[in-house]
């Protein structure tokens, strides 16, 4: 996406360090000039990243695991209702 628009800045948060270092050097062997990737618990700093953002913030995309996001929903319907059921 990056290459493709030149217009924009792009940045991923990521909490695995590895997968943050395989995106820099893909980034660096590319030459992207608007990509950029952080190591970082994206839960606990995406607030103040985006808070302090110096530009205007066009898209915020979020990629999730959609076995984590299930268990999710099931836990927080159970806590709502007290059972799979009633939700």
């Amino acid at each position: 996406m990056a290459r493709r628009r030149q217009d924009l800045n792009f940045l991923g948060l990521e909490i695995n360090e590895k997968l943050v270092l395989r995106c820099l050097d893909s980034i660096h062997q590319f030459g992207i000039e608007n990509g950029y990737s952080v190591a970082t618990n994206a839960t606990s700093t995406f607030h103040s990243i985006v808070s302090t953002y110096p530009g205007e913030l066009v898209l915020v995309s979020i990629q999730v695991n959609i076995e984590f996001l299930y268990f999710d929903i099931l836990k927080l319907n159970f806590d709502r209702c007290g059972s799979f059921l009633c939700c």
